[in-house]
């Protein structure tokens, strides 16, 4: 039941690799991923830990196209040795009421 041309492509050995194909389907080449690793670094050492939005707003200056919300949780679960991820509670309900413009005025 498996199509002519996958059995031929199997016994050439044409098939490559899933990383292979992983790394062509890429939007940053490892460079770019490592320049933004390092960034993302010095903004938390500065005291402000870069949230999803902020790392596809890098991901997209680099590529210079727009990425997923799915590419920056790829990106985030390739490096997740590097960078710990946690929820934040409350607090970004608190201060967007407290960010209030009617309060304010």
């Amino acid at each position: 039941g498996v199509d002519r041309t996958t059995l031929s492509r199997r016994h050439r050995g044409v098939r490559r690799s899933n990383e292979a194909i992983g790394a062509t389907q890429q939007l940053l080449n490892p460079q770019q991923e490592i320049e933004l690793i390092r960034y993302m670094g010095k903004c938390s050492r500065r005291g402000l830990p870069p949230i999803r939005e902020i790392v596809q707003n890098f991901g997209s200056a680099i590529a210079k196209c727009e990425v997923s919300e799915s590419w920056v949780a790829r990106f985030l679960h390739r490096y997740s040795d590097q960078f710990t991820t946690k929820w934040s509670a409350g607090i970004d309900h608190e201060r967007h009421n407290a960010d209030n413009k009617e309060r304010y005025e």
